[in-house]
């Protein structure tokens, strides 16, 4: 049987992992459910897609520091980390 460190690593790392993929389904859903109303223009494009062109990779790049920084932070919490 695994020790409680290793188990509370485990238990730590699937949440952060589940967390990233709701946050992920939710935004996916956002990108679609965005293009419906009319929100104005900007650039003479409609304003939904500018900002799904501009922000979603935006934010996918937001997204994937931010999960390899937590956990990095979790590794080393938890002593597993290279040096």
């Amino acid at each position: 049987m695994a020790d409680s460190n290793e188990q509370s690593w485990w238990r730590r790392s699937r949440f952060l992992a589940f967390v990233a993929l709701v946050a992920g389904g939710v935004l996916s859903v956002l990108a679609l459910i965005l293009p419906l109303p009319d929100f104005g223009h900007v650039l003479g494009l409609p304003f939904a897609t500018f900002a799904a062109t501009i922000g979603a990779p935006v934010i996918a790049a937001l997204a994937i520091f931010w999960l390899a920084d937590r956990q990095s932070r979790l590794d080393r919490t938890h002593g597993y980390y290279e040096d």
